[in-house]
């Protein structure tokens, strides 16, 4: 495929014209990278120097707490841009390692080139102005939500909002002890809670391990 059609494919390029997109395509030099099956992408703490964009293939995505004692596994599909709001700020690390699953391909926009783009093409601007608000605007929108009364919507919500990816199912690595601990509830109340969302479909339970299943009410 030639890199036309795949720039006119990836979020914020999108609704740029013709004429702009040959234009990007002549100016700027893009880096291809293949990826085989397990190879990290980008790890966690990794500085960013641009964006990554998944042109083809999936990637595992890995999150895990500060301290350490969970992880939250989702995963990544093509077209998707890895962490864009890391390109700028006082933090520009990345958050979670990405991994491919099967063999895949990306390209990389170095962050001089990105400076050009925002500078050169007001869709461009526009689209990564939108997503950074977007990403923003979701997170004040989490922080002030009130914390549900009751044991089960209170542990759908600690599962929801460390679930940022629209996957069917998220793999959460963690032991009843220590979800207790981070709704505040006790581990007795977490484990019934959790008994009633799997007959409800809502997660299902292995040892140490909670499948998530969004999307279902």
């Amino acid at each position: 495929m030639h890199i036309y059609d795949i720039l006119s494919k990836l979020p914020l390029f999108q609704g740029m014209s013709s004429e702009e997109l040959h234009e990007v395509v002549t100016k700027l030099k893009f880096s291809f990278l293949t990826l085989r099956n397990r190879q990290c992408l980008v790890d966690k703490g990794h500085n960013s120097r641009g964006l990554l964009f998944l042109i083809d293939g999936e990637l595992e995505k890995l999150s895990v707490s500060s301290d350490g004692t969970y992880t939250v596994t989702e995963h990544v599909t093509a077209p998707y841009l890895i962490e864009p709001d890391k390109l700028f700020g006082f933090r520009q690390r990345y958050s979670h390692r990405y991994t491919a699953v099967k063999r895949s391909h990306a390209i990389f926009v170095k962050k001089d080139d990105v400076h050009f783009l925002v500078n050169q093409y007001v869709v461009f601007r526009l689209n990564i102005f939108n997503m950074l608000s977007t990403r923003v605007q979701r997170y004040v929108d989490d922080t002030w939500e009130a914390a549900p009364a009751d044991i089960d919507s209170r542990v759908l919500l600690f599962l929801s909002r460390h679930t940022s990816e629209d996957n069917p199912e998220t793999v959460f690595r963690i032991t009843m002890c220590q979800l207790a601990q981070e709704i505040g509830s006790s581990r007795l109340e977490v484990s019934r809670a959790l008994s009633r969302l799997q007959e409800q479909g809502r997660v299902r339970l292995q040892r140490g391990i909670i499948r998530y299943m969004k999307g279902v009410q």
